[in-house]
């Protein structure tokens, strides 16, 4: 793993509280700096939100989707490089997805590599 130690901010938006745990655990181990949201309303009430260098997000959430987050981010300009986790990463929101500059959509449980793989692309490339 190359990422530049400037570049290491991570927002996690997840509802499943096990899995919110291990992944904010695991970047930790990383030596990431990383935030973690229950729900995107609880995200979206933060007044300033920090410049993330790559926001996570579960697909399927509770009150609005990850895509809609993501909508309502890219909306109020917030260009940062996005990861969708879902349980079910089927195909039918590829044209959404991408739309909205979602970098990809990664299939739950992701395994560790990948997940790390994701972003550090997303930390050196951006959207």
């Amino acid at each position: 793993m190359n990422v530049e130690p400037r570049s290491r901010r991570i927002c996690i938006v997840e509802d499943d509280e096990p899995i919110r745990d291990s992944v904010r655990m695991l970047l930790e181990s990383y030596q990431f700096s990383v935030t973690d949201f229950a729900n995107p309303i609880a995200m979206l009430s933060v007044q300033d939100l920090p410049d993330y260098d790559c926001l996570i997000v579960d697909l399927h959430l509770p009150i609005m989707s990850g895509l809609e987050l993501l909508e309502i981010l890219r909306s109020r300009r917030v260009p940062t490089p996005a990861i969708l986790l879902s349980g079910d990463a089927s195909a039918a929101h590829d044209d959404r997805v991408r739309r909205i500059g979602a970098l990809t959509v990664l299939q739950k449980p992701v395994p560790i590599e990948i997940l790390l793989d994701r972003i550090e692309h997303a930390v050196r490339h951006g959207l």
